[in-house]
């Protein structure tokens, strides 16, 4: 039935409340057979990995949208780009194994045993092979759970935003009105989604551009002289004291004042930070660490926690309203909350908060299409043992320690997370649907009194002692797994009130 408040469904067997006919006291639940017993309380979590699997199926046979294997950034002088490979390029195949997702790219590299990954991308209509060094770098793995793997280093599916940083007031971006954190959304009315996008736009286009930007919640229209002199390219020379740095890469957004945000100082974590000691100000774009261009934000982290590790200073050069200053800065072991799993982990970091959730620009999407009846039978299955296996981790971690009590919820995350894969489309909502019903058939797996899992402990403590329990030990034990249930469903009810209990009580204002 449905119910007004959402708290899980219960089957009641004839009989179970006592109330018998003698006629048909062979048709109560206790009164059948062991095997029939197992088979009528299995039923439930059973069928709940059928309509996961069926679920999955339908999914695939509508096209399961995935991050297409397509090179969306590319650092410069990143060991990928001076292997060869370019922005744009879709990977075909890693160490001979067939491409498909982004997902496999980074499983194929992280297994490789050598220090090459032999990589093969398709640009335009030609195939080209190149073996690029490997590096292991920290990512996170399906928990939020900090990782070393291999990967390829300076390479994303995800372009560079055309969000822009302004390090020097007398340049012709901060002149014209833009500031650091605008996000470039149209130039002359046409859609500007990515930096090479931006760099394209101004390459080919110059006198009063009408440039459209997103800050925060406000949209500006600022009116850029793009002179056709800042089409030259020229590499830059950085002199600090007596270091001389040459920066082969300088595009023309750059010579108007935009740099990408990603490195810009936008506060720092506390004012004792290392960074804030180190005379490191709020609106610094960080240029070069120990001599080394920083690119973007994943190699400006992989640098604090290399140097943290190796117990080095790192001399950082700063860009500071047009001038160059440095900075020496011993990066400081902190414990962090990783909110996705609620658990505290321990990283190397400056202290420096910079841009990184508007750093992300738009992916190449591909669907997964499958059509053949077998195939998708036998993928669908796959999915479905995947997910299971993913959350009995999960569920082990939550055990453990490893993974905190405050990834729990309720109905309330549970209605938040239809609805947002519901936005997202159809095919996400399904996605979200499977998982959730393979959630709830390993959960009532679970051998607590009260579940299916329960019950199916006491079925085979039955057939082994060749009779039931003694009736008060099971009434004990159902009361035992009740109160587990009650507790598990107050602190699940408690952390939704701490998600969205601002938001609720936001709509009665």
């Amino acid at each position: 039935k449905l119910s007004a408040v959402p708290l899980g469904g219960y089957v009641k067997f004839y009989g179970d409340d006592g109330q018998i006919e003698p006629a048909l006291s062979q048709f109560t639940f206790m009164a059948q057979s062991i095997l029939k017993r197992v088979l009528i309380v299995s039923a439930g979590p059973v069928f709940n990995f059928i309509f996961a699997v069926f679920l999955f199926a339908l999914i695939y046979f509508i096209g399961e949208p995935n991050v297409a294997p397509v090179l969306g950034q590319v650092e410069y002088e990143s060991d990928s780009w001076n292997a060869g490979i370019r922005e744009n390029d879709e990977i075909v195949e890693v160490n001979g194994v067939a491409i498909n997702t982004w997902i496999d790219v980074e499983e194929n590299i992280d297994k490789t045993n050598a220090d090459l990954a032999h990589v093969v991308v398709r640009r335009m209509e030609n195939l080209y092979q190149y073996d690029i060094p490997t590096q292991t770098l920290i990512s996170r793995n399906k928990f939020g759970e900090l990782q070393k793997k291999k990967q390829l280093a300076g390479i994303s599916p995800q372009k560079r935003s055309a969000t822009v940083g302004i390090s020097d007031e007398n340049s012709p971006a901060y002149k014209a009105g833009f500031r650091t954190g605008d996000l470039i959304v149209s130039a002359d009315d046409k859609k500007i989604d990515s930096w090479t996008g931006l760099e394209d736009f101004l390459l080919s286009n110059f006198g009063q551009i009408q440039v459209k930007v997103k800050r925060q919640e406000e949209e500006l229209v600022f009116t850029l002289n793009n002179r056709p002199e800042y089409k030259r390219i020229d590499e830059r020379i950085y002199r600090v004291e007596s270091e001389r740095l040459i920066d082969n890469y300088h595009g023309i957004a750059n010579t108007i004042g935009f740099y990408p945000v990603e490195l810009f100082v936008q506060g720092f974590s506390d004012t004792n930070s290392p960074a804030a000691k180190a005379g490191i100000l709020e609106g610094d774009r960080i240029v070069a660490i120990n001599g080394v261009f920083v690119r973007g934000f994943n190699s400006l982290m992989n640098i604090s926690q290399k140097g943290g590790e190796q117990r080095k200073e790192l001399k950082i050069i700063l860009e500071r309203n047009g001038r160059l200053v440095t900075a020496e800065v011993l990066p400081e072991l902190k414990d962090i909350e990783i909110e996705e799993i609620g658990h505290k982990e321990q990283r190397f970091l400056l202290g420096i908060l910079t841009y990184p959730e508007l750093y992300p620009g738009p992916v190449t999407k591909k669907n997964i299409v499958i059509r053949n009846p077998f195939k998708l039978l036998m993928v669908s299955v796959q999915k479905t043992a995947y997910w299971m296996w993913i959350t009995l981790v999960g569920l082990f971690k939550l055990l453990t320690g490893s993974i905190s009590l405050k990834v729990l919820g309720g109905p309330l995350m549970l209605g938040k997370i239809a609805g947002d894969s519901l936005a997202l489309g159809i095919v996400f909502f399904f996605k979200m649907m499977a998982i959730i019903s393979i959630n709830l058939g390993l959960i009532n797996l679970f051998p607590i009194p009260i579940l299916d899992g329960g019950h199916l402990v006491f079925f085979t403590i039955e057939a082994i002692r060749r009779k039931p329990l003694k009736e008060k030990y099971m009434e004990v034990a159902q009361q035992v797994g009740f109160f587990m249930l009650i507790t598990l469903m107050f602190i699940a009810f408690y952390n939704d009130i701490l998600r969205y209990g601002s938001g609720i009580l936001g709509l009665f204002k």
